[in-house]
């Protein structure tokens, strides 16, 4: 079975897809940074394309617009919607 066939049959698409890895890069880099959701001023520019994708999904939690699944994997490990970058 090919890979499109499959995220067809469960319902994942390619953006869901897309949007778990970011979620697991974040995820990852949240644990080497001590669970903290603050982050050195550096890593933002070592980060970008990372540093932006969280910064919009705060955009759309914000805005209403981020779906409840999403909201579930951010809360599950504890995520501070409200901070931003220092």
């Amino acid at each position: 079975m090919s890979a499109d066939y499959l995220r067809k049959k469960i319902g994942i698409g390619q953006e869901e897809e897309k949007w778990e890895k970011m979620f697991c890069a974040f995820k990852e880099q949240k644990e080497k940074n001590g669970n903290s959701d603050y982050f050195p001023s550096g890593w933002y520019v070592e980060n970008e394309q990372l540093a932006t994708w969280l910064e919009k999904q705060r955009a759309k939690y914000r805005n209403g617009t981020l779906g409840n699944d999403y909201i579930r994997h951010f809360e599950d490990i504890r995520f501070e919607w409200a901070q931003s970058r220092e």
